[in-house]
């Protein structure tokens, strides 16, 4: 004779979507910001404009990713790493007013970059001010994005 024994699973909600938030478990989150950070570490291989480029689109992935999660402050300092790392390139044009600038490419990526950030600050003054106190990057900005 067959016995029935009553199993029970224990089952919790990992994610949701509220509108255009994903909320997430705190432990999945995490888990995911690992992988995001692990995968950017094997691509900071200066130089090579390609590279440069790829690794600039996966912080940007990162950004996004947190900006969905609801940590809007780690988002728009992601998107700000993303920007300056347009400017890691190898190839440098020449220019008469400036002296030398990164290639076109990575000039347009830092460019579409700069306008996330303002955009996704435009609501709120402390993400304004943070992307403010990014001396680097405010110099940056003013240097390259002059005649585009």
């Amino acid at each position: 004779m067959k016995e029935n024994k009553n199993t029970r699973a224990n089952y919790c909600l990992a994610a949701s979507l509220r509108g255009e938030r994903l909320m997430v478990t705190a432990s999945l989150k995490k888990e995911m910001e690992q992988e995001f950070q692990r995968d950017l570490r094997q691509l900071e291989h200066r130089g090579d404009d390609r590279m440069v480029f790829r690794e600039s689109l996966e912080q940007e992935r990162f950004g996004d990713f947190l900006l969905r999660t609801g940590s809007r402050v780690a988002a728009v300092k992601a998107y700000i790493q993303a920007a300056c790392c347009c400017l890691d390139g190898a190839y440098y044009e020449s220019c008469d007013s400036r002296g030398l600038i990164p290639a076109r490419m990575l000039r347009i990526r830092f460019a579409n970059l700069a306008d996330k950030i303002e955009s996704c600050c435009a609501a709120d003054a402390r993400l304004k001010r943070i992307a403010a106190e990014d001396r680097w990057f405010q110099r940056m900005r003013k240097r390259y994005l002059r005649d585009l």
